[in-house]
């Protein structure tokens, strides 16, 4: 049974490093980066909005 978790470990890195290059090669695409940082940053403004409605809901309790 150890080997077969030995051989599950050394695929599941395979897997990990196949993942990181892909993601890597992604990375050095300056228009997907700039992409993803506009999304985040929408992604962070709801986040602020919905914690206003939080901090007014509970200031009106």
């Amino acid at each position: 049974m150890d080997q077969f978790y030995e051989d599950l470990k050394k695929i599941g890195m395979s897997v990990e490093y196949e993942l990181n290059q892909a993601i890597k090669e992604k990375l050095d695409d300056p228009e997907l980066v700039e992409s993803v940082k506009l999304w985040l940053e929408l992604l962070q403004a709801v986040m602020c909005f919905i914690q206003l409605l939080s901090l007014a809901q509970a200031l009106k309790e």
